[in-house]
């Protein structure tokens, strides 16, 4: 077993998750933060 491949798979799926949520953010930003705010606070 190669754990090497392993830590590699790894951070293949950190990046893409970290790129998805930059997304997300970018999105709720465009849309409007204020209706957004006031949701999560």
């Amino acid at each position: 077993m190669n754990r090497n491949t392993h830590e590699e798979e790894r951070k293949k799926v950190e990046k893409a998750t970290s790129m998805e949520r930059l997304g997300w953010i970018e999105l709720l930003v465009s849309i409007g933060t204020l209706d957004v705010e006031d949701t999560i606070y």
